[in-house]
């Protein structure tokens, strides 16, 4: 799970970068030009940092997280779709007790 997050925030700041353009660039600049060591690693510093305290679902952390990457696309030019660069999803939440546990057997 740790691999997805990693590549997850990977293409998205790819996509940050790499597709920001929208006129925002001088004639024969092209995105390469946008993606910068220093600018890569102050966004996945973040994006990785504590203070977003592990973006779990819901939390403020990830709702911090949102709204950095929209900053970025809004930054870059990019159009909301429908006024919002959010999409609201209905997602269920399971709170484990503290007397579960998972049992394997073996052959």
């Amino acid at each position: 799970m740790k691999d997805f997050v990693k590549y997850f925030f990977f293409v998205i700041i790819l996509f940050i970068f790499g597709f920001g353009n929208n006129g925002l660039l001088s004639p024969g600049t092209t995105g390469e030009n946008l993606i910068t060591e220093e600018s890569v690693k102050h966004n996945i510093e973040f994006l990785a940092s504590d203070s977003l305290k592990g973006r779990n679902t819901p939390s403020p952390g990830l709702d911090s997280a949102a709204a950095y990457i929209a900053g970025k696309f809004k930054a870059y030019g990019l159009q909301p779709i429908k006024g919002s660069y959010f999409q609201n999803v209905k997602l269920g939440y399971i709170k484990l007790g503290t007397d579960n546990r998972l049992i394997v057997k073996t052959n």
